[in-house]
């Protein structure tokens, strides 16, 4: 019976998905760490071995994680030997980078041997989900910058999504100047008591969406 090695490998992340906040958040995305184990389930020793890691471009690689070679997003471990029933696991973290919109991050790992005739092999795909951070910004503008006792202002409020994931249902407040009295509001605005005027549910907004709502003193 011919002696052949037989290279096995398998790759499992720490955690099932990734916050990205936005880099106006001031947080640093979440960090995951890959559990690679390699086995040669042969019944020869492999020789001249090499282990592979492509992480994502998403990916931010902590250096100091791991025993590995990093040149950009690629990870290399190299065994001289790997001996049958003997299996070596490497490590590797990272954080998601800010500013991600929602998407879904797929990486392999890989083994290979320069022996003749041996094969390498591919990790099954880990597939690991991005959430993004939705962000609103706030504008509030006036109809004229000088009112006449008795005449009506309107102002209006503009919100945007500037993140990078859509929102909930928004909800805005505002307060009103104490020498003016409500009139109306638009998208369901109403009072809420001590000069305050309230939208609750308005639309979720997409990233790079826009709303706005008016009220009238």
């Amino acid at each position: 019976v011919d002696s052949q090695p037989v290279l096995t490998i398998k790759k499992v992340p720490s955690v099932t998905s990734l916050l990205s906040p936005t880099s106006g958040s001031g947080i640093q995305g979440d960090s995951i760490t890959y559990s690679i184990t390699v086995e040669n389930t042969g019944n020869a020793v492999a020789t001249n071995v090499t282990v592979t890691d492509s992480l994502p471009a998403e990916l931010v690689i902590d250096p100091a994680s791991t025993t590995a070679t990093i040149n950009g997003q690629l990870a290399t471990w190299n065994l001289p030997t790997l001996a049958p029933g003997a299996p070596a696991t490497f490590t590797i973290a990272a954080r998601v980078a800010n500013d991600v919109p929602d998407r879904t991050l797929w990486n392999t790992a890989s083994i290979q041997t320069t022996m003749p005739g041996v094969g390498g092999a591919v990790s099954l795909p880990v597939n690991t989900p991005v959430q993004g951070q939705p962000m609103l910004e706030l504008e509030k503008k006036v109809s004229a910058p000088v009112v006449l006792p008795g005449k009506q202002l309107v102002y209006t409020l503009n919100y945007r999504n500037v993140g990078t994931s859509i929102s909930g249902p928004i909800s805005i407040e505002d307060l009103l100047p104490p020498q003016t009295s409500f009139v109306s509001a638009s998208d369901g605005g109403a009072p809420s008591g001590n000069g305050h005027v309230l939208w609750t549910s308005l639309a979720a907004l997409k990233p790079n969406e826009s709303g706005s709502v008016t009220v009238t003193v």
